[in-house]
């Protein structure tokens, strides 16, 4: 996937409308540090998930199939692991009548195993509490 196709995924998905979006590598390649001696310390850093026009193929699909799913939101934390966790139990717990398919899909690409072979990694915990902001 060429950073043409990156940009129009980003665009039709509505990432563009939230947010600045700088693709890294959009020169050809990027090179970052793997040392933990800057910006990199896990202390420093979050995560976000945009749980927004969800559908059953990867947001770097130049061509995925169409959202099903209704928004569920914004999900943001310090613990990568435990933020996929709290996103999939929010997929998996939606009353949306629509999220069938999206369920199959990470179920058939075992998501829920690879959550939970990153706690095993030391990763992170699949462990979280929620607080809502308006």
């Amino acid at each position: 996937m060429n950073t043409a196709d990156h940009l129009e995924t980003v665009k039709a998905h509505g990432f563009l409308d939230i947010a600045n979006v700088d693709i890294m590598d959009s020169e050809g390649e990027v090179e970052l540090p793997v040392n933990y001696e800057g910006h990199f310390k896990p202390e420093n850093l979050a995560y976000i998930n945009v749980l927004n026009n969800l559908s059953i193929d990867c947001d770097c699909d130049s061509n995925p199939k169409d959202p099903e799913m209704a928004d569920i939101g914004i999900l943001a934390g310090l613990d990568p692991v435990a933020l996929d966790k709290c996103s999939y139990d929010f997929i998996i717990n939606s009353s949306d009548s629509k999220k069938e398919s999206l369920i199959q899909r990470m179920e058939e690409k075992h998501v829920i195993h690879t959550v939970y072979s990153l706690e095993e990694l030391g990763c992170g915990s699949t462990n979280y509490g929620l607080i809502k902001i308006d």
